[in-house]
């Protein structure tokens, strides 16, 4: 569970990273505003749909899989 945790942080970041240097590659003021702004809205919508998605997974592997009491 935690190596899949890993792989999505470092796809997360390598996405990020690589819209970083395509806007960077436009103009270095864009680059600026993205830093200051754009990343940490991303960071959160990011951080607030992958929570929202593990929630549905595991509510779904919960209704899936019952508990054997």
């Amino acid at each position: 569970m935690r190596s899949t945790h890993i792989v999505i942080g470092l796809g997360v970041w390598l996405g990020i990273g690589l819209s970083v240097v395509k806007l960077g590659a436009v103009s270095e003021s864009s680059l600026a505003w993205w830093l200051w702004f754009g990343l940490p809205g991303l960071l959160v919508i990011g951080g607030m749909a992958i929570s929202f998605a593990l929630v549905v997974i595991l509510l779904a592997l919960s209704f899936a899989y019952p508990p054997h009491r």
